[in-house]
């Protein structure tokens, strides 16, 4: 796929006739969270040390910054990523994508409405949404495909992060999966061992938080959850030193290829 000049971060489905894509690697999918991590030098840290071991995305969530040290905190991450070609986004302050200079953003279904987000972020950048029931789904392919990009789908397991979340389960995740026109990852709890599984159920990646965040190797707790995806599809991990992959910022095939996945649905297999 021709890589977008204005987007470098993220690749598009050009296809005549397709729906128009902005394509993440979301194998994975590392979500901030500043009190894990021990403040915003460890969130800066966290990055620094998780993305040369294998994480392919990386989204900032605060919700007690203010704007301005939000937009500080991004900023450096911005620094770190440069060059890597790891992109970042922003979870719900979509206000804040341009001045922190993010690739994109990620919203929940209790946060902006994605057609008002897009208007916001223009039609380059990555738009994420989080999603629990296939009914989500339904209602967000109602304001249009083109919209969003991939879902966020959770909590897989409950968690002390977003206990509000509850505990979906692997079914539910999968009915999810099943219905959904775009790539989905699982967030919540989600751990190495969740990787066959998930894999299994046609799921395109692994977002996490405590997985990465706090732990005392922060490499090497990013190389076990690398590791594990790398096994569970089958896909040499991107972009790291200890496995051969595909160039840094690219989508994995599993991602190109819906083939690639152990168990694509019908509506992924048309992607």
């Amino acid at each position: 796929m021709p890589r977008s000049d204005a987007q470098p971060d993220a690749q598009f489905d050009r296809q005549p006739g397709a729906v128009r894509r902005r394509s993440v690697d979301l194998s994975v999918y590392l979500v901030t969270d500043t009190e894990q991590c021990g403040g915003v030098d460890g969130v800066v840290r966290t990055v620094r040390e998780a993305v040369p071991a294998g994480v392919t995305l990386v989204q900032l969530r605060d919700h007690h910054l203010s704007d301005d040290d939000f937009v500080a905190l991004g900023r450096r991450l911005v620094d770190v990523l440069d060059g890597t070609g790891v992109p970042l986004l922003i979870d719900d302050r979509v206000h804040l994508v341009g001045p922190i200079g993010a690739q994109g953003a990620h919203v929940g279904q209790d946060d902006m409405p994605i057609d008002r987000a897009r208007a916001m972020l223009g039609p380059d950048a990555v738009l994420g949404l989080s999603t629990q029931t296939p009914g989500h789904v339904a209602a967000a392919r109602a304001m249009g495909e083109q919209l969003v990009d991939y879902l966020g789908v959770g909590a897989l397991h409950s968690t002390g992060t977003k206990p509000e979340a509850g505990d979906l389960g692997m079914a539910t995740v999968a009915s999810v999966v099943e219905v959904s026109p775009w790539p989905v990852c699982a967030i919540g709890g989600v751990k190495a061992d969740d990787a066959a599984p998930l894999a299994a159920i046609g799921c395109d990646g692994m977002s996490v938080v405590s997985a990465i965040c706090g732990q005392p190797d922060i490499a090497a707790a990013t190389r076990r959850l690398v590791d594990a995806w790398s096994r569970a599809t089958g896909v040499p991990a991107a972009h790291t030193g200890h496995t051969a992959g595909n160039p840094v910022g690219q989508a994995s095939p599993a991602s190109q290829d819906p083939s690639a996945s152990p168990n694509p649905s019908p509506d992924k297999a048309a992607r």
